[in-house]
């Protein structure tokens, strides 16, 4: 595509209004990808927003920052300590209190997050290392979340150019409250004993501590009402006076816990010992370094390879452990990120799967999100959800070999009766072949994954969406395939004859004459087709028609592509749909109320932008699909720092789209399922390293210019070093030096060499 200039692509952008230049420079960097691409240092602390990055495990995350903004929550929804403003904003920006190291030093404290000189924050999968000086003292904090323990540990390491003598302080803020929930008002004791601070509530106990503090202060703020103005019990601050020698390095130890087992807080406080602390460092390094190495490449493009490697594997690693195990599970995210996980630990993702899906109704529903602590499940009936699952355990499948899940035994939802996975996954397939409107496709119920479109069956209960009859034609052929290779002919040869079906009346009813429609309402008013003024085209049904095989005319998929790039395409991505809804869009619900260019209503929804990489690919369109792949991710050359104001080393939820004023601007980052998408899309369909049932499928689908890489892949209990290699003369794969026939390697061995000559 090449670079496009943002302020001229579309002459509707308000760009004069900004008032910014400095929005459009380019140049203008707050650091740069180190160490292979593993790391990245932060090295201008005045970034456009605070640049976060998430430490956790099953229990909590540790939300840190260049700025000292985040917080530390526990997994039932408890924020334990405060550092932030606006709790309501799932991802907040704007700092109010934070985390606090000071140095008192000749009657001057100076505190580091805000005046250290030569700060850095080095960000790395699992960690995050600050550096800085104060008045002659080098300083450097080391931060990591513990695999198995619910709390934050922090090492203090000071170095003086000088024999001096100071007083150090930490100190954290703690409010139990629910983010954006306002709770009846709480009188919780603060205990200090032993130089430990801890206090509880709702089953919760906070702990905090610092090795050989003199004393831990307690500052009390007022009776707590933890609401959306207040949320804070008191400020907590570890005190200590140290003598430092010219030169010599002295260490100081913090923790900061949110505990919900007896025996919990004690494990706690054992990561002050520096043998301890040092053994839970070295075994979550050596953790990020097995998930790292089970899919991992060399490649020309060195942003797509520090992606692959490292960024989007931190990235899932918050929305598979953390996020979507809170009290709240929406059944989408769990699969889809169940799906991306499998690339990195499959037994992690088998467990999200079998909760899941343990988790829907003995009819074939899902509710959209369930709780796991007593709360009240969300049992709107959104119709995408059975179409995820089939994807997540057939790859789960394709990668271990374990077809044995399939029998696994797995309750239902608000049931005694029980049945195998696969006849959850057949159930649920099932309702929606008779979920269907007047139309023949698949009713919309309360929502698909568009969640913006949530007033369609609010005009009448037939409302359908014809994507989502797409998703599940392809999660039929997927289970077609998997049935037909574990024996069940039956069953494949149904799921055949109704994706058959689906396909017959998709391009009958949902053809618009350049692109397929969206939806349609009761009244047969469609939802992205051009006699619409608003929201004429979708994203979303081009890309998955064409990458699941329900269209196959070539004059419709020229169409297709032919509109998607005139009326969709921008230098941040495809938008998800065109023109925004401003006047007209009452009818559809959510979408309507957001502005112009955010979110759904005409933005580059980067989860859509994902799969339009797997239609791309499809095409045999593989520079498009790289460029897409590409223009997705923050480091992007046409979407600077300043323009983008996120992380650069996190991928994010939605840029914004032409018709605002901040066109480029990534306003959340981190909680979305785009990172799974984009894993799978990069690592299979674009490198082309594909594990299937019997062995791995190697189809190289890169650039024109690249003309080697290589993979390493582990793949059942064998190592694969694959090194692809372009050339005119003899192509074929060689397996240890053997050539074979096809493009499918299989060996016993515990280490392989590969070599694919394309």
């Amino acid at each position: 595509m090449g670079v496009l200039d943002t302020r001229s692509y579309f002459p509707d952008c308000r760009f004069n209004e900004l008032g910014d230049e400095d929005y459009f420079n380019k140049d203008k960097t707050f650091g740069h990808f180190a160490d292979g691409g593993s790391a990245y240092v932060i090295t201008d602390r005045n970034t456009p927003r605070p640049w976060l990055q998430f430490l956790c495990n099953d229990k909590i995350v540790s939300c840190v920052s260049n700025t000292g903004v985040g917080y530390l929550k526990h997994i039932s929804g408890e924020i334990i300590t405060k550092y932030w403003e606006k709790k309501g904003n799932y991802l907040t920006r704007l700092p109010n209190g934070k985390r606090r190291f000071y140095i008192l030093k000749d009657g001057v404290k100076t505190e580091f997050f805000e005046n250290a000189e030569n700060f850095s924050m080095t960000v790395r999968p699992g960690l995050v290392e600050y550096k800085g000086e104060i008045s002659g003292i080098k300083t450097e904090i080391l931060m990591f979340v513990p695999d198995k323990i619910p709390c934050e540990c922090q090492r203090v390491t000071l170095v003086a150019d000088a024999d001096c003598e100071i007083e150090i302080f930490a100190s954290t803020e703690w409010g139990f409250y629910m983010q954006g929930i306002e709770k009846a008002p709480l009188k919780t004791e603060i205990s200090v004993e032993n130089g430990v601070a801890k206090t509880s509530e709702r089953g919760i106990t906070a702990v905090f501590s610092a090795l050989g503090a003199d004393k831990i202060d307690v500052n009390r703020y007022t009776e707590i009402l933890p609401n959306e103005s207040e949320g804070h019990l008191a400020e907590i601050s570890a005190v200590k006076t140290v003598k430092l020698e010219k030169g010599k390095k002295y260490e100081w130890y913090i923790v900061s816990g949110a505990c919900d087992e007896d025996g919990e807080a004690e494990n706690v406080l054992k990561c002050l010992d520096k043998a301890v602390f040092d053994a839970e460092f070295e075994n979550i390094k050596n953790k990020w370094d097995s998930a790292v190495k089970r899919n991992f490449c060399r490649l020309p493009n060195k942003n797509l390879e520090y992606f692959i490697n490292y960024w989007l594997k931190n990235n899932m690693f918050l929305t598979y452990r953390y996020d979507r195990a809170e009290r709240f599970i929406g059944v989408r995210d769990s699969l889809q990120d169940s799906w991306g996980y499998c690339l990195v630990n499959p037994d992690k993702a088998r467990e999200k799967m079998l909760i899941t899906l343990g988790h829907m109704l003995p009819d074939g529903r899902f509710p959209r999100r369930f709780s796991r602590f007593g709360l009240e499940n969300d049992m709107a009936d959104f119709c995408d959800q059975p179409t995820w699952a089939p994807e997540a355990v057939n790859t789960y499948i394709r990668e271990t070999g374990d077809f044995d899940i399939l029998n696994r035994e797995l309750p239902f939802l608000d049931s005694d009766e029980t049945a195998t996975l696969e006849e959850h996954i057949f159930r649920s397939l099932d309702y929606l072949y008779y979920s269907r409107g007047k139309n023949g496709l698949i009713l919309m119920r309360d929502g698909d994954w568009l969640d913006g479109l949530s007033g369609l069956n609010k005009f009448g209960a037939d409302a359908t969406s014809a994507w989502v009859t797409v998703a599940a034609f392809n999660a039929q052929n997927i289970m077609a395939r998997l049935y037909e290779r574990v024996g069940m002919t039956e069953k494949a040869e149904l799921m055949r004859k109704r994706s058959a079906e689906y396909k017959e009346i998709f391009n009958k009813i949902a053809w618009d004459g350049n692109w397929f429609v969206y939806a349609f309402f009761e009244d047969g008013e469609p939802v992205g087709g051009s006699q619409n003024l608003e929201g004429k085209i979708y994203l979303n049904p081009q890309t998955w028609a064409i990458f699941s095989g329900i269209v196959d005319d070539p004059d419709r998929i020229k169409r297709i592509k032919k509109s998607i790039y005139r009326y969709l395409q921008t230098p941040f991505g495809p938008l998800l749909n065109y023109p925004p809804y401003v006047l007209y869009g009452d009818r559809c619900g959510r979408i309507y109320r957001q502005f112009p260019g955010t979110f759904a209503n005409s933005a580059v929804y980067n989860h859509g932008a994902a799969f339009k990489v797997f239609a791309d690919v499809k095409l045999g369109d593989y520079e498009e699909a790289l460029d897409t792949l590409m223009r997705a991710l923050p480091n992007h050359p046409d979407n600077s720092d300043m323009c983008r104001t996120s992380e650069p080393y996190a991928v994010g939820n939605v840029y914004y789209g032409p018709n605002h004023r901040r066109f480029g601007m990534n306003l959340f980052s981190w909680y979305t399922a785009t990172p799974s998408w984009l894993m799978h899309g990069a690592f299979e369909q674009i490198l082309g390293v594909y594990a299937d049932y019997d062995g791995l499928k190697l189809t190289p689908h890169v650039s024109d210019d690249w003309n080697e890489y290589s993979v390493r892949k582990v793949y059942r209990n064998t190592v694969y070093n694959i090194e692809f290699k372009r050339t005119d003369g003899e192509k074929g794969i060689w397996l240890d030096d053997e050539k074979i026939e096809g493009d499918t390697v299989m060996s016993n061995k515990k280490e392989c060499n590969v070599v694919v000559k394309f």
